[in-house]
C-alpha cells in the first residue's frame, strides 16, 4: 500500500455505509432484491469505486447515499450526519446523462443549483462564472446545450455540481456516453478538480478500466442482490493509463472478479 492510500484510510470516515439492504417490487407484484447488507466507508480525500455488471445495484446504493432513496435495512452516515430521504446531506451528484435543460444557457444550467436558496443573482453569477473558467469553459456561459460537444456538456454538468462546493462528490457513470479519447480527458478532469478542491469521490461504472485508472480502492459487487463481493485497493500512484502494465495486472484481476 503506498503511503498516499495508507494516510488516507488511517482518517476517520466521511461516508460510512453499514449493512444496507434495499428491494423494490416488480410490475408483477414481486420483489427484487436489489442489495444485500452492504457496508462500506469513504474517507476523506479517498476516490472509491463501485463496479459490477448491470443490475446489480450499484446505482440503488449510490442514491441511497446521497439521501434520494431510502434504505430497508442498514444506516448511512454522511460527515456523522444520518442520511435519510427527509435528512440529505450536502454533496454533488452527477448523473448518468447531463440532465441540461435546453432552454437554459450554460451560466444558467450551473446557477440552477443555487436558485433554491435565498443566495442573490449577482453571487449566483459570480460563482457560476468561477466555476466554468475552472473547468475551461471561459468564454461558453451563454452557450446553450445544444450548442456544445458532448465533452463540454459533461463539464457544465460536473460544474453544476461543483458550484456548491460539496466536500464529496457522487457519480453515476457520468461518462458513459463519450467517446473514449473526450472520456480520458474527463478522467484527468476528475483528478485535476479533486486534487485541486480535496473532494471526496464515489462513482459508479461498469468499465473496468476505468475503476482501475481512477479509484483508491474499488468496490466490486456481485449480480442481484448486491453483495460487496471484494473491495480490492488499487496501489497505484496517479495519473493511470490503461496501458501500464501494472494498470493492466489490476484490470484483469478485476475483470475474473466481474465476470
Amino acid at each position: 500500500m503506498n503511503a498516499a492510500v495508507a494516510q488516507i484510510i488511517s482518517e476517520a470516515p466521511i461516508v460510512s455505509v453499514q449493512n444496507v439492504s434495499r428491494s423494490f417490487q416488480n410490475t408483477e407484484g414481486g420483489e427484487i432484491n436489489a442489495l444485500s447488507d452492504v457496508s462500506f466507508d469513504l474517507q476523506p480525500g479517498e476516490i472509491v469505486a463501485l463496479l459490477g455488471p448491470s443490475g446489480c445495484g450499484k446505482s440503488t446504493l449510490l442514491n441511497i447515499i446521497a439521501g434520494l432513496q431510502p434504505a430497508d435495512q442498514g444506516v448511512v452516515t454522511v460527515d456523522g450526519l444520518h442520511v435519510t430521504p427527509r435528512q440529505m446531506p450536502t454533496l454533488g451528484y452527477v448523473f448518468q446523462e447531463d440532465r441540461l435543460f435546453p432552454w437554459r444557457t450554460a451560466l444558467r444550467n450551473i446557477t440552477f443549483s443555487l436558485e433554491a436558496g435565498s443566495m442573490p443573482r449577482a453571487e449566483r453569477d459570480a460563482r457560476a462564472k468561477k466555476v466554468l473558467d475552472l473547468m475551461d469553459l471561459t468564454g461558453f456561459a451563454k452557450a446553450f446545450p445544444h450548442q456544445l460537444s458532448g465533452g463540454m456538456r459533461s463539464r457544465v454538468a460536473l460544474a453544476r455540481s461543483l458550484v456548491l462546493d460539496p466536500p464529496i462528490l457522487l457519480m453515476d457513470e457520468p461518462f458513459g456516453r463519450l467517446d473514449a479519447q473526450t472520456r480520458s480527458q474527463m478522467h484527468g478532469e476528475v483528478l485535476r478538480l479533486k486534487q485541486l478542491l480535496g473532494m471526496s469521490i464515489i462513482f459508479v461504472t461498469h468499465d473496468v478500466d476505468e475503476a482501475a485508472v481512477l479509484a483508491d480502492r474499488v468496490i466490486v459487487l456481485e449480480p442481484r442482490p448486491g453483495r460487496i463481493k471484494r473491495i480490492q485497493p488499487i496501489s497505484l500512484p496517479r495519473p493511470r493509463s490503461s496501458s501500464d502494465r501494472e494498470v493492466i495486472d489490476y484490470i484483469r484481476e478485476l475483470k475474473q472478479l466481474v465476470g
